[in-house]
């Protein structure tokens, strides 16, 4: 607790996240999964993604029916869209660039239409 009030944090979960943040390397794997069912695409990613990117994803799948599925394959953490991310509650636990959202949006419509083109 010490520590937090040194250094300005607001709760000791505050304080314990970012320096976990700190001692994990500069990047890391992660595991994104996508599965067809006939007309449904669903996609995986162990993130708990915001609105605004779960709606790219089914914005851009060729799908009737598109499942974003969060949080499987681990808990990474929040995963804010670009525009939301310096007012974002997820912010302070953030372990990804800004920006990184957006890309895996993009990579997850593009597997799913390669995906609608293959069968």
């Amino acid at each position: 607790k010490a520590l937090c009030r040194k250094y300005g944090f607001n709760s000791p979960y505050q304080c314990n996240a970012i320096i976990s943040r700190a001692q994990e390397p500069p990047t890391k794997m992660i595991e994104l999964n996508s599965l067809r069912f006939g007309d449904v695409g669903m996609v995986t990613a162990p993130f708990e993604l915001f609105n605004t990117l779960g709606l790219m994803i089914k914005e851009g799948s060729p799908f009737p029916v598109t499942v974003v599925k969060c949080y499987s394959c681990g808990k990474f953490s929040y995963l804010p869209s670009l525009n939301t991310v310096p007012y974002s509650y997820g912010y302070d636990c953030m372990r990804v660039a800004p920006g990184t959202g957006e890309k895996i949006a993009e990579h997850f419509a593009e597997v799913l239409t390669e995906m609608n083109e293959k069968a």
